[in-house]
């Protein structure tokens, strides 16, 4: 979420947001953690976040902002896996299960739920835990959300 974050203008002068793409302040943060020579937490909060009719949020889930969310998805994996940060694709692969059953949960239309499903199952094939499906709250919350999606965990 890039409304969140401040950034230095300089983080921009070779990095763009991809076009034609939902989310795409997810396609570029992983590059701009990289690039950034400190990041700063601060425990205030400073946004006041509103929900207008047609944004994101409150519009109808759309095969592209599925295709862009797991486009982001596909990104941020090779992006770890090129800067040799395995360790956190395990993190990675929880943070977009929950992203798609944040979609699947709000979606309401049977067809759009079907492929929310299949992203969900491509995503589930390609990459497998190395963390113990017994053992975090996060792993308890997919076995979860694959028996609700109809998916053996």
């Amino acid at each position: 979420m890039s409304v969140s974050k401040l950034f230095k203008r300089e983080v921009f002068a070779s990095l763009r947001f991809p076009l034609d793409r939902i989310h795409e302040d997810n396609a570029v943060i992983l590059d701009i953690l990289k690039n950034s020579k400190r990041v700063l937490l601060i425990k205030e909060n400073l946004y006041h976040y509103i929900r207008r009719e047609g944004s994101i949020t409150t519009s109808k889930i759309s095969e592209k902002r599925i295709r862009s969310l797991f486009l982001n998805y596909k990104e941020s994996v090779q992006f770890l896996k090129n800067e040799n940060l395995n360790q956190f694709l395990d993190l990675n692969q929880i943070q977009y299960f929950y992203a798609f059953w944040g979609l699947f949960r709000d979606c309401n239309d049977r067809k759009t739920r079907k492929i929310i499903r299949s992203y969900v199952i491509k995503i589930k094939k390609e990459y497998k835990p190395k963390l113990k499906l017994n053992k975090t709250k996060f792993s308890i919350f997919i076995r979860k959300m694959f028996i609700l999606l109809n998916i053996k965990p």
